[in-house]
């Protein structure tokens, strides 16, 4: 791709890896965290989600609407847990988690949150995401992933049939979330 795209021939690329993973990498941000142990909740009482804006393709308003609400009924009011929202550089409108999470709850249910996304990871007992390649990461650093995507009905991603009859996106067709 990169030699056809940018004009590169072999001697000026190299195959390095996913920087991120790099065991160097990793116990740098293991310091890190560690200094900020501090925000951690008691008792890990803490879930990430890993937001995205809404699309047509497969992730309508109203569905996100819908898991929001949900969201905040199950890991707020049942779980007792504080959620930390991770909204998606391209994401905007954070009236509508005011709407579905509750204006009088952020801050001490759930917060937004700038950290980088491996030091979350390590702050919370687990994440979520709607449809996101940010879980893989996640996954690296042993944070349980749940993906919560409805995707009935609606054709975009590539969706492929989970032996049930349901749809579901790459990484949940794969076994990772």
């Amino acid at each position: 791709y990169y030699q056809s795209r940018f004009g590169l021939d072999e001697t000026e690329m190299s195959v390095v890896g996913v920087q991120k993973h790099d065991k160097f990498w990793m116990q740098q941000q293991d310091a890190l965290t560690s200094a900020l142990s501090a925000k951690k909740a008691p008792n890990n009482q803490q879930a990430l989600l890993i937001s995205r804006p809404a699309s047509s393709s497969y992730l309508p308003t109203n569905r996100k609407r819908r898991a929001l609400h949900d969201l905040r009924r199950v890991v707020i009011d049942e779980l007792g847990f504080k959620l930390l929202v991770k909204l998606h550089p391209k994401e905007s409108n954070k009236q509508e988690f005011f709407d579905c999470l509750g204006h009088q709850g952020n801050g001490t249910k759930w917060a937004f949150v700038d950290e980088s996304l491996e030091t979350l990871g390590r702050q919370v007992a687990f994440g979520m995401c709607f449809y996101s390649g940010v879980c893989t990461d996640m996954i690296m650093l042993g944070t349980p992933m749940i993906e919560y995507l409805d995707l009935n009905g609606l054709g975009g991603l590539g969706v492929v049939m989970m032996p049930d009859g349901s749809p579901a996106a790459s990484y949940r067709a794969h076994g990772l979330v």
